[in-house]
């Protein structure tokens, strides 16, 4: 399966469905099911006066890419930016169907890559 590592918490965001598009600065032809690896280190944050670690170096959920265009000012708080962070020239994979994997060490990698369909186990 075509894999992408993203660091927390996007990662986070995007296998709780809060994040719908993921923005690049390159393109991609790909369509379909699309492994989302958190990448990075560990992040903590507060909720509440709780502090939670986010995890990194697993296999976090699948989404599947049903387009990718440019990013527009509008697609902002479905991508989780900050208007500030705004910029041309970057490019909105939109995505949908997001189900959860086992937590399974994985080691991310720079663009899209291949991860064996018997290393996946849905959660």
């Amino acid at each position: 399966m075509k894999t992408l590592a993203v660091r927390q918490p996007w990662v986070s965001l995007i296998a709780e469905g809060d994040k719908t598009i993921e923005v690049r600065s390159w393109r991609t032809a790909h369509r379909g099911p699309l492994l989302f690896v958190a990448s990075g280190k560990p992040l903590q944050v507060d909720c509440d006066g709780e502090i939670y670690t986010l995890p990194a170096g697993i296999q976090v959920c699948i989404a599947d890419v049903t387009g990718c265009r440019p990013f527009l000012r509008a697609d902002i708080d479905a991508a989780c930016f900050h208007a500030d962070e705004y910029d041309t020239g970057l490019w909105a994979w939109t995505l949908a169907n997001v189900r959860q994997v086992a937590p399974t060490p994985h080691k991310g990698r720079l663009r899209l890559y291949e991860t064996p369909d018997n290393q996946i186990t849905p959660a």
